[in-house]
């Protein structure tokens, strides 16, 4: 059974090592198919936390054939709803309990005479501010994906496919590095940009 399951990826029920090895696959062996594969037991095993392997399985599958343009479409939307549903409000709740917490620790300094430092932001607080971010950027680039496969469906057109490297969103003014990175960690190397392919005459 071991043997079956190293041979299938059930054994590595983290669904990082998978996102890492299928981004192996689409960005450096331009391989789509084991790609596909890697990218697809990561879902299976945490459909939550494996929102970056439903994003990048779209892109990969798109990059095997325009013809699966539908198929990515659907893994797009599914990204789409645990960022809405899930991980945005987890950032939201961690800023607001933070914040209730730190102006009740305030209040108690205020009252013991100590000094307030309400008016700084504290790292911690930044680096949820930089996370909740990068999800809004993240579901934004997915919106206008998903917007644009369904144009291309609409016209019975193909789909041109180019990728942006992440840092690249971000200039180097006030750029949030380390959160960038840990997005990255997660999965998210950059995003892909789609537009309509004319059919040729």
């Amino acid at each position: 059974k071991i043997l079956a399951d190293y041979s299938s990826n059930a054994i590595f029920q983290n669904p990082f090592y998978l996102i890492l090895k299928g981004n192996e696959y689409i960005f450096q062996k331009k391989n789509y198919d084991d790609a596909i594969d890697f990218l697809r037991d990561a879902i299976k095993s945490d459909p939550i936390f494996a929102v970056s392997a439903r994003y990048n399985l779209a892109y990969a599958l798109i990059k095997k054939s325009s013809d699966k343009k539908t198929e990515a479409k659907s893994e797009l939307e599914e990204a789409l709803k645990t960022i809405d549903n899930i991980l945005i409000p987890q950032q939201e709740t961690m800023l607001i309990s933070f914040r209730i917490t730190q102006s009740h620790t305030s209040g108690t300094q205020d009252m013991m005479g100590a000094t307030s430092n309400t008016d700084t932001k504290s790292d911690a607080e930044d680096q949820i501010m930089n996370r909740i971010n990068l999800l809004c950027l993240c579901k934004n680039q997915i919106e206008q994906g998903k917007s644009a496969i369904e144009d291309a469906e609409d016209k019975k057109h193909d789909v041109r496919i180019e990728y942006k490297a992440l840092d690249e969103f971000f200039s180097d003014i006030n750029k949030p590095t380390l959160d960038i990175n840990e997005f990255k960690e997660n999965g998210f190397l950059g995003f892909f940009q789609l537009t309509q392919k004319e059919p040729t005459p």
